[in-house]
């Protein structure tokens, strides 16, 4: 259960996060947090999180899956047409979204355990919280037309937290990156955003990842991400001494291709330059993304 709950209070902390700060002199918000229990449907694990701070209700909707130490991720955030109201009690809730083209969520939580009071879970810090189990009916969700289509799933376990006006959580690692470790990103904008990643670690530990923020003229209402996140063997991630070159070599199963680096200047331990290759991320939902595909793209590689 810790990690469930390390979850919804980060995904609290990142929705309150995009809330207006009350006026001066106005009431802090209290904060209140509907996290459901994973289910699986098509192979992903799938989450939804309804949160109302102030006044102002959210909703995020989630489905991973894991392949072989890889991760993919699929996410959809609302901020318009959600109203989640929750009783004073957390002993009920109810969740009406109007989604347009995702469908209309009507949606509620009957709590069924004990009103408890939680401390954080590590790394999270701050107040203790209150919370309550119970079970949410009605979920439907359409998440597109060709691969999900329509996600549904009741009842489905849930739990509320309420977080009390004016705390602040801290959830983050923070600190800054150690000696020895390497970085390579680059973006493609074509509407939406598309960005790769390569970090190497001082001990040789490499993650690559690959990210698509679609575009939200064409997603709206809602703003929909997808990743896909992977360890890899320390040599897939090689560097020059002088950071005027870089490789990548694709690892697990939804990446594949190359990608080179070209540096066209450098300043101290950061080198500006170019990217290219054929390394093509094999996301279910959108279909394989290759960043450099079109052509070179900006690239930064630094040494910390």
């Amino acid at each position: 259960m810790k990690h469930v709950w390390s979850r919804l209070l980060i995904v609290a902390t990142a929705v309150a996060a995009l809330v207006p700060a009350p006026s001066a002199g106005a009431p802090a918000a209290v904060s209140t947090t509907l996290f459901t229990t994973p289910f699986v449907y098509k192979g992903y694990s799938w989450s939804l999180v309804a949160s109302n701070s102030g006044g102002t209700s959210s909703l995020l909707i989630s489905a991973t899956k894991h392949a072989a130490g890889a991760t993919q991720t699929h996410v959809y955030t609302f901020q318009s047409g959600v109203s989640f109201s929750v009783s004073p009690t957390l002993s009920s809730a109810t969740l009406v979204a109007h989604l347009g083209p995702y469908g209309t969520i009507r949606a509620r939580f009957a709590g069924a355990g004990a009103l408890k009071s939680r401390g954080l879970p590590p790394p999270c810090k701050g107040p203790k919280f209150s919370s309550r189990a119970g079970s949410l009916s009605g979920f439907a969700f359409v998440a597109d037309t060709t691969f999900f289509k329509r996600v549904a799933k009741a009842p489905v376990a849930a739990t509320i937290g309420r977080l009390g006006a004016g705390v602040q959580l801290n959830c983050g690692t923070g600190g800054k990156p150690p000696a020895g470790a390497l970085s390579l990103s680059g973006s493609a904008t074509t509407g939406g955003i598309v960005s790769v990643t390569a970090t190497k670690t001082a001990a040789g530990a490499v993650t690559q990842s690959v990210s698509v923020f679609e575009d939200q003229a064409k997603t709206a209402p809602a703003t929909v991400f997808h990743t896909i996140t992977t360890p890899a063997p320390t040599g897939s991630f090689t560097a020059a001494a002088d950071l005027s070159s870089a490789s990548v070599q694709a690892a697990g199963p939804f990446l594949s291709g190359t990608l080179s680096f070209t540096a066209s200047g450098a300043s101290g331990n950061t080198a500006s330059g170019t990217l290219s290759g054929n390394y093509t991320a094999k996301f279910d939902v959108i279909g394989p993304q290759s960043p450099a595909a079109a052509g070179d793209l900006p690239g930064v590689l630094t040494r910390s």
